[in-house]
């Protein structure tokens, strides 16, 4: 039981120390043992361990270092069409988008995440958020 207190407690400064460089501008950590002990440590912009986070893209490492592993082995083609691979992209304005425009984000695609959509719950605009995220903001 020890062990899981003293990893929490390492964590706890980690962020602790980011959040005092505004490194990090919020953090909640939460640790739940096998023991059926839980942790939880919030700090910076974050007023509670109840705090909702906007979390994006937390899956583009995984899913460019598969790609990658595809195009050393020569599929796919970066100028193949984006909706050879995805149907979807065949319609409207998005056929020309090039596998190539995905990897390097020059699709000019617009970010899903709309500002209208958070505002019914309640969701303020972050301090960090850029205005890709919010551009009705």
């Amino acid at each position: 039981m020890g062990d899981v207190r003293a990893g929490f407690d390492r964590a706890v400064k980690i962020l602790q120390d980011a959040s005092a460089c505004d490194d990090l501008p919020a953090a909640v950590l939460r640790i739940d043992s096998d023991h059926g002990e839980t942790h939880t440590w919030h700090g910076g912009d974050a007023t509670d361990s109840e705090v909702i986070f906007l979390i994006a893209s937390i899956t583009k490492p995984i899913v460019c270092t598969a790609a990658s592993l595809l195009l050393e082995r020569g599929l796919p083609d970066l100028d193949d069409r984006a909706a050879f691979y995805l149907p979807e992209f065949g319609q409207r304005d998005t056929f020309d988008i090039r596998v190539r425009h995905l990897f390097t984000h020059t699709s000019g695609l617009h970010d899903f995440l709309q500002a209208e959509l958070f505002e019914p719950l309640g969701w303020n605009r972050p301090r960090w958020a850029g205005t890709t995220i919010w551009p009705n903001a």
